[in-house]
């Protein structure tokens, strides 16, 4: 199943409910016959995320999440060894800039995550 179909399969709320809020303005509900786009602010504007916003977003969640686990002065310390999680994504990334090879891309890409703006 597509990401794209499986948020348009959301059930569509009734817009008299956020009657405050313009209509197609609230990521909380969709109007009828309309379809869902992830987007995200940003200083240019809206734009929807494609595959390489995503990549970046998740594998700098997950360094940051690693290094806190595996980082002893980090109160939320865990183990030594989520250090070589943040070695295997930083792995990731390098091998990326020689073959563009990515797993994670893949799978977004599988999902229906778009790989270009439009």
């Amino acid at each position: 199943m597509h990401l794209r179909s499986l948020v348009n399969s959301l059930p569509v709320l009734n817009s008299s409910l956020f009657s405050d809020k313009p209509p197609g303005k609230s990521p909380v509900y969709r109007r009828q016959g309309e379809t869902a786009d992830i987007v995200v602010s940003c200083r240019q504007g809206k734009h929807k995320m494609i595959i390489t916003d995503w990549v970046h977003t998740i594998a700098g969640f997950f360094i940051l999440l690693s290094l806190s686990l595996g980082v002893e002065a980090s109160p939320l310390f865990h183990s030594k060894y989520w250090l070589f999680f943040t070695a295997f994504v930083g792995l990731n990334l390098f091998q990326f800039g020689f073959s563009k090879f990515c797993p994670l891309g893949l799978i977004l890409k599988t999902l229906g995550v778009p790989e270009t703006r439009t």
